[in-house]
């Protein structure tokens, strides 16, 4: 073997430290900041987790699990569908934003719903036990996508359903492609987060990628889908660029001073200002809605 070679699987990020990176990010300043922002997050994603909804044909009495249940929308929804008798398990990785979910589901006197802190990836639950698995853009971070798809699908009873949305490719959304674009054009050596193949929001882009992982994992009946709506990215133009500012992405605008910073901010408004809708800005989002079953 060459010492090139050598090297370059040196170079190559362990699994076990990549999930225990991601769990630190998920339980640091990220999760926070979905926890004080909660309101604007459920009113932003609650269209696809609509779809996810509807895709999943939930009934009164199913046993659910959602992957990446945050603070815990579509898991409360899920647990009103399925009830009295049915059951919903969300799983994730962020203390903070599960702490939040717990409030909420009590505040709403949801009793049907178990709320978890853990990967997903590996977290000890029963194998074919559930009738459903539900994600709104919580499977796109795993470690080892292709071993946590195979322990999900084996949660699912023989004949269970997935339903699951992902984001596509960053482009395709004018919600990432405006703020994006400021970035790039005031900040041009600014790398991309995360780096390409890493997990993030944008590592399932790739519909054949998707595909692959689930059938690989023993699902069958895989469908993929197109899934496009205008998504309300904040009530007014100053609170859609205050959002804008806070993601990761505009990291490097920050870092670069207040004069970009500045610049930065006053080209968000004009481009959003070009699309106030009957809600607010409403902005385009283009997820991959999947299906999938696990045979009987």
């Amino acid at each position: 073997m060459s010492n090139d070679l050598r090297n370059e699987r040196r170079a190559e990020p362990d699994a076990g430290e990549l999930a225990r990176s991601i769990a630190a990010r998920w339980n640091g300043e990220p999760g926070r900041h979905w926890v004080d922002g909660v309101d604007h997050f459920d009113t932003l994603l609650d269209p696809m987790g609509a779809a996810v909804l509807a895709a999943a044909r939930l009934q009164p009495g199913e046993r659910v699990l959602e992957v990446g249940s945050g603070t815990g929308q579509l898991a409360m929804q899920a647990s009103r569908l399925v009830a009295p008798d049915g059951s919903v398990v969300g799983v994730d990785l962020s203390q903070p934003m599960t702490d939040l979910a717990r409030t909420r589901a009590a505040e709403a006197a949801i009793t049907n719903l178990e709320l978890v802190v853990a990967d997903a990836a590996i977290v000890n639950l029963p194998e074919s036990h559930f009738d459903a698995l539900l994600s709104r853009f919580g499977v796109m971070f795993f470690a080892d996508p292709a071993a946590a798809f195979s322990h999900l699908v084996s949660r699912l009873r023989p004949g269970g359903r997935l339903a699951v949305v992902v984001w596509q490719e960053r482009s395709e959304s004018d919600l990432f492609a405006l703020p994006a674009a400021v970035v790039a054009r005031l900040v041009p050596d600014a790398a991309p987060t995360p780096a390409p193949g890493m997990p993030g929001m944008f590592a399932l882009s790739d519909p054949s990628a998707i595909r692959r992982l689930l059938l690989d994992a023993g699902a069958t009946d895989v469908l993929v889908e197109s899934h496009r709506r205008l998504l309300t990215a904040g009530p007014t133009v100053t609170e859609t660029v205050a959002f804008m500012k806070s993601s990761s992405g505009f990291e490097p605008v920050l870092a670069a001073g207040p004069e970009l910073v500045e610049a930065a901010e006053e080209e968000l408004r004009r481009l959003v200002a070009d699309h106030m809708g009957p809600t607010g800005v409403e902005l385009g989002g283009a997820a991959w809605l999947v299906t999938a079953r696990r045979p009987s």
